[in-house]
């Protein structure tokens, strides 16, 4: 499984191993990884050139949207570290990671969202009514967000 990290390092130090390949509902290493929150194995991933974050599930979601989520705040950090990295990918549903994390109440993955430059904070009227007044209060702080 994803939580043996020595086996999964040496499997990726191999260049024959290819971490794009997905599974029967387009998922890739890198969202199980995300999801369920191990941090040796996103590293791990995210160091190979021929990774590629951007790929999307059968429901449009990337792996920052897998991690953000679940609330994997370290994960969503790593993720956010590369630059190839594009946190405004939305899902089938329109729904881009910043929308994910301030719908699920998660302040912390709200605020690192909001550090990187390029974040589309548009935020549906209904997200409002999800009662997070946290993250509300947090984005009419914000001169770019759009409520």
């Amino acid at each position: 499984g994803y939580k043996n990290e020595g086996i999964v390092r040496l499997l990726l130090a191999d260049k024959n191993v290819k971490p794009n390949l997905s599974d029967e509902d387009g998922r890739v290493p890198l969202f199980w990884a995300a999801a369920y929150g191990v941090e040796g194995v996103v590293k791990g991933l995210l160091e190979r050139d021929d990774l590629d974050p951007n790929l999307t599930d059968e429901k449009g979601r990337t792996a920052l949207v897998w991690a953000v989520s679940a609330g994997r705040e370290k994960i969503v950090e790593l993720l956010l570290e590369r630059h190839d990295v594009n946190p405004n990918l939305p899902d089938h549903n329109g729904r881009t990671p910043f929308l994910w994390a301030a719908m699920a109440g998660w302040q912390n993955v709200v605020e690192l969202l909001l550090e990187r430059d390029n974040i589309n904070t548009h935020v549906p009227d209904n997200t409002v009514n999800h009662g997070h007044e946290d993250i509300v209060a947090c984005l009419l702080e914000r001169p770019d967000v759009d409520l």
